[in-house]
């Protein structure tokens, strides 16, 4: 759903906005294959791929960080930063509670 809204706010239409996403979502998918079948990588290998996903999140999550508080109204702001602590709780698995 985000990605469709960024690439509709982007001036995509419905069309480019189909294709655009079903192509990321299929190298996603080539992604995950190569990282299944990563067992016969070294160890400083797969340091190297983690450092370079991990370097690629961090830029995408700063170009989304520049944006999220444009808004100017408070309220709005601080509902964006419960989101954004509420997102990153669930991701560190605050939900698991060692089951």
């Amino acid at each position: 759903m985000g990605d469709v809204a960024i690439l509709l706010k982007s001036k995509f239409n419905a069309k480019e906005t189909i294709l655009s996403n079903g192509i990321v979502n299929m190298i996603s998918l080539v992604g995950v294959w190569l990282g299944l079948n990563s067992h016969g990588l070294s160890d400083i290998a797969k340091q190297y791929i983690l450092v370079f996903v991990a370097g690629n999140f961090l830029y995408i999550a700063s170009d989304i960080w520049k944006h999220l508080f444009s808004n100017k109204r408070f309220f709005v702001n601080v509902l964006e930063m419960i989101g954004l602590v509420v997102g990153v709780y669930i991701a560190m698995g605050g939900c698991d509670h060692g089951h």
